[in-house]
């Protein structure tokens, strides 16, 4: 068991985990969404390997980037239409 100790890497772990999961979810959703869709995902998507990098430092302010990206990532989810099959 790995234990942290900069509170920062801890939070930082669990935006990283949500990241991640955002991102499956959104792949698996992007082909219903057409070519717009993609190209925004595509532009967005290497923000993701930018959070794992910034991650490594762990600074408050790599932290304040990943936390954005993770909005950003979840502002273009919403955008995406909802698998029929998994209306909730």
């Amino acid at each position: 068991m790995q234990t942290t100790h900069n509170p920062i890497q801890a939070q930082m772990r669990h935006v990283l985990e949500e990241l991640g999961k955002l991102r499956d979810e959104i792949r698996v959703q992007i082909h219903l969404g057409g070519m717009e869709a993609k190209k925004a995902w595509d532009e967005l998507e290497p923000k993701l390997a930018d959070a794992d990098r910034l991650a490594e430092n762990a600074s408050e302010e790599a932290f304040r980037d990943a936390v954005e990206t993770l909005r950003k990532v979840k502002l273009f989810r919403s955008t995406l239409p909802r698998d029929p099959k998994n209306r909730a």
